[in-house]
C-alpha cells in the first residue's frame, strides 16, 4: 500500500479557516502559516463559556453608573454564557495585537447593558479588567480605559490570589531582586518594542509575562508555540501513515483489510460534531484522529 496523497495541516488549516469564516471572520492572506497564528491568536483572545465563579479583589471599586452592566456581566459568566459581546471590538481583526493579554494574560471587558447593530456590548470608558481559569473568573478593578501597562494590576493580583500565577513566579535562591524596576511608562515603550518584561510585584516577588509574552513579530509566544507544535504532530502523523501505513490499518481494523481494493491511498482531514477524521477517498473508510 503507498500514501499517495495526505497533507493533514494544509487540510487542517482549511477547516478552522471555514470555521472563523463562517462565523464572519475574514483572513487577509493565504499563506497557511499566518491563517494557523491567526486562528490560535483568535483562542487566545475569546473566553470559552462556561460557568464561573466570581472572586473580586481587596480594592475592586465599580462606579455606581456602571452597576448594571456589571450585574450583567456577571449573572452571564457565572451561567455560563458567552461575554464576547463585553470584549473588545478588536476581537473582530484576527491579526489583531493585545499587549495587555499577550504580556501578563489580563483581559478587559466593557460593561455596557445595549447590544449594538454589530453585536458588541456598549462601549464604556472605565473597564472591568480581570482573568480567569477553569472554575474562577477574577475580577481585579473597573480602571480607566488606557490603564493597559498600570503594574497595580499584577500587584493586585499577587496581593489577592498569589497561588493563580505562582506558576509565572521567577523561582530562583540565586535572585533577591530587579536592579531596576521598570516604571509604567517604560513598559509600553518596551512592548511596543515587542520586549518581554520581569515585573517586581514586591521585594523579591518577580513575575515573568504571566500572559506568555512576545515573540520579536509581536505575535504572542503562547501563539506561536501552539501554531508550532500542532504543525509538528499533524507531521509527524502524516509520517506515520506513510511509513507504516499497513500496520497502522490492521491495528485500527483489527487486522483485517480486506475492504481495500485500491492499494494507492488518498487521506483528507474533515471534522464533524466536534471530531477530526480522515477519509480515504479511493476506498471509503475513515480513521478517527485523537486530536
Amino acid at each position: 500500500m503507498i500514501v499517495e496523497k495526505i497533507d493533514l495541516f494544509s487540510d487542517w488549516v482549511e477547516i478552522v479557516k471555514t470555521e472563523l469564516e463562517s462565523k464572519g471572520y475574514i483572513f487577509n492572506t493565504s499563506d497557511p502559516d499566518e491563517i494557523s497564528i491567526q486562528y490560535f491568536n483568535y483562542l487566545k483572545r475569546i473566553i470559552p463559556p462556561k460557568p464561573r465563579n466570581i472572586k473580586k479583589s481587596d480594592v475592586f471599586n465599580c462606579p455606581e453608573n456602571l452597576i448594571e452592566g456589571l450585574n450583567l456581566l456577571e449573572s452571564k459568566i457565572q451561567n455560563g454564557e458567552d461575554i464576547s459581546a463585553h470584549l473588545s471590538r478588536k476581537l473582530k481583526n484576527l491579526e489583531e495585537i493585545d499587549d495587555l493579554l499577550y504580556d501578563w494574560g489580563i483581559f478587559h471587558l466593557h460593561l455596557g447593558t445595549t447590544i449594538e447593530d454589530d453585536g458588541y456590548i456598549n462601549r464604556t470608558g472605565p473597564l472591568l479588567f480581570g482573568y480567569y481559569d477553569d472554575e474562577n473568573f477574577y475580577f481585579i478593578n473597573v480602571m480607566p480605559h488606557g490603564s493597559w501597562t498600570r503594574q497595580e494590576i499584577l500587584k493586585t493580583i499577587y496581593r489577592n490570589w498569589p497561588e493563580t500565577f505562582d506558576k509565572y513566579r521567577l523561582k530562583n535562591e540565586n535572585v533577591v531582586g530587579l536592579s531596576h524596576n521598570v516604571t509604567d511608562d517604560e513598559i509600553k515603550k518596551l512592548r511596543n518594542a515587542n520586549i518581554n518584561v520581569l515585573i517586581e510585584v514586591e521585594p523579591g516577588v518577580i513575575y515573568v509575562t504571566p500572559g506568555g509574552g512576545f515573540v520579536s513579530s509581536g505575535h504572542s509566544m503562547e501563539v506561536v508555540k501552539q501554531h508550532m507544535m500542532n504543525k509538528k504532530y499533524l507531521k509527524q502523523l502524516e509520517e506515520q501513515l506513510k511509513n507504516d501505513t499497513e500496520t497502522i490499518l490492521k491495528t485500527c481494523f483489527n487486522g483485517n483489510l480486506d475492504f481495500i481494493t485500491n492499494d494507492n491511498l488518498r487521506f483528507k482531514m474533515v471534522k464533524r460534531n466536534g471530531r477530526h477524521f480522515l477519509v480515504e477517498e479511493n476506498n471509503n473508510f475513515e480513521l478517527i484522529l485523537n486530536q
